[in-house]
């Protein structure tokens, strides 16, 4: 008989990869700020995505 050994695999869940380095689509094309705690990214209880657009933004990196 050959013995097989088993390795339990336990599901990661949802798995989202959040970029902490300088980028100004990161930290200027919203007004939120969004807080990393205990390695999860916490995420808007607002209605609908739970984010404001910066306008002024948009505007200046817009091309045409």
């Amino acid at each position: 008989m050959h013995r097989r050994d088993r390795v339990g695999v336990q599901s990661a869940g949802f798995i989202l990869e959040y970029s902490l380095g300088a980028n100004p689509l990161r930290h200027e094309l919203l007004h939120e700020k969004f807080e990393v705690v205990n390695g999860q990214l916490e995420i808007p209880d607002r209605p609908g995505l739970g984010i404001t657009v910066d306008e002024d933004f948009v505007r200046r990196y817009a091309r045409e």
